[in-house]
């Protein structure tokens, strides 16, 4: 079964409630590096960048498995009030940053799939297809 261009693995049972996609490990160190370039606030762990990147090699096998394996669960995101110019304020959700390699890594795959006329379509596209070809 091809879900965005991802394949499910064949060693599992059609009746596993938790198919196994082929998520190949490049693709989520590109997200990683794109995350870090971002920078950003930590989440509710409290884990910034520079401390998930004490633990970078273990933290992204242990994400890429779970989101091969589809075993994958995010974690509650912090909550910030924004205030606006009109003197409410809005709730802000910060994922961690565990969670935002996870979002970048589906933003890669289904983006290009979803938005073909986007101006960078191509090159995403044939990026993100170089990637989960590997």
């Amino acid at each position: 079964m091809a879900l965005f261009g991802l394949r499910r693995a064949t060693t599992v049972q059609q009746d596993d409630p938790r198919p196994e996609f082929e998520i190949p490990k490049r693709l989520i160190w590109e997200a990683w590096k794109r995350v870090a370039t971002n920078k950003g606030a930590s989440g509710l762990d409290k884990e910034s960048i520079e401390t998930y990147q004490n633990r970078l090699g273990q933290n992204l096998y242990t994400l890429w498995n779970r989101m091969s394996s589809g075993s994958y669960l995010p974690q509650p995101v912090r909550q910030v009030l924004i205030p606006k110019g009109d003197g409410q304020i809005r709730p802000l959700g910060i994922p961690t940053v565990n969670d935002r390699v996870a979002q970048m890594v589906v933003k890669m795959i289904v983006e290009p799939r979803l938005e073909p006329s986007s101006p960078h379509h191509r090159l995403v596209t044939d990026r993100a297809e170089m990637l989960t070809s590997q």
